[in-house]
């Protein structure tokens, strides 16, 4: 009787330890483009010659080129005109080791017209955009959409660009931009939009996203931008960034590094369902902990140490 009564016994444990077992791996797999692989998600920068657009261009380049990841090859930059090209290129060769994007990852778009941005995200699944843009007059690349020899447009960079920065008295442009993108991307039925809002921004930018009613993904980080020298991918993920959603609070945090806002942007797309919309407080406590440092050599991930940074998303819904 008691060996019958220990082999039941036995039975309910392992089928409660599977049934477990299955209940804690749905909830730590990644539910946005990792989830799915083979169907492989087309991104979109806003802006990408700007420091944070160029370094989170870099990294969707590079998970492109991962098969886990989801992630298509065929990321986009838009921006509108060649300045922004040039200035995503000379990004691209510093800190992603001799990458570059030529002109079939750049899409030259006249960011006054929603038709324009429209045509521009056509077949593009996910947006990636910054509240914080460096806007300047520039002359239209020949063969675009001038409409004489000396005309000119806003050019947006996402953070600063070559000595442009954030300035309060262009933001009203901004702002009209912003509409113009999320109307656009309704029209392209694009299906996330993944937006970062750091201080000094355009002003209600979270409240525009959440009108488009697109789903979306709002990456409110707090504490002063900084820049790490010398940066390269294989730095990777280097600040410990807590992660909070909008029904916490954010401790206000000291410097968070602006290659860092950039990594979690492109590992959110992995990691979170699409189809549901949030806001997430992000902040930096300090330096990175490892506490399974990655099994993998720098040039076989997209970002090293992105695997904290999916740990942290694990359990935002």
């Amino acid at each position: 009787m008691a060996p019958r009564l220990l082999s039941v016994s036995y039975l309910v444990l392992s089928v409660a330890l599977l049934i477990s077992s299955r209940s804690c791996d749905a909830f730590s797999a990644p539910k946005g483009s990792a989830a799915a692989p083979l169907d492989r998600k087309k991104i979109a920068v806003i802006g990408a010659g700007g420091y944070m657009g160029a370094t989170t261009f870099g990294f969707l380049q590079r998970a492109g080129s991962l098969y886990e990841t989801g992630i298509a090859k065929q990321c986009r930059c838009i921006g509108a005109t060649a300045g922004t090209a040039q200035a995503l290129n000379t990004y691209l060769g510093s800190h992603f080791i001799l990458a570059q994007a030529d002109e079939s990852f750049i899409k030259l778009t006249n960011m006054q017209l929603v038709e324009s941005i429209q045509n521009s995200l056509q077949g593009y699944d996910a947006i990636i955009l910054g509240n914080s843009m460096a806007v300047q007059n520039r002359p239209i690349t020949p063969g675009t959409f001038e409409t004489g020899p000396n005309s000119k447009t806003p050019e947006i960079f996402w953070d600063f660009c070559r000595g442009n920065t954030v300035m309060p008295e262009t933001q009203e442009i901004v702002a009209t931009i912003v509409d113009n993108i999320l109307e656009a991307c309704q029209g392209a039925q694009v299906k996330h939009v993944l937006g970062v809002a750091t201080g000094g921004g355009v002003d209600g930018f979270t409240e525009k996203i959440q009108a488009s009613r697109i789903p979306y993904t709002v990456l409110q980080c707090s504490g002063t931008l900084s820049v790490l020298k010398d940066y390269t991918y294989r730095k990777g993920v280097q600040g410990n960034l807590k992660v909070v959603t909008s029904e916490g609070t954010s401790g206000g945090g000291g410097e968070i590094l602006r290659e860092d806002i950039a990594a979690m942007c492109v590992q959110c797309l992995q990691s979170l369902d699409w189809d549901q919309s949030r806001i997430i407080q992000v902040e930096s406590t300090g330096p990175v902990v490892l506490n399974e440092p990655s099994q993998k050599r720098p040039d076989q991930e997209w970002c090293v140490n992105s695997h904290v940074l999916a740990g942290k998303l694990r359990s935002v819904q």
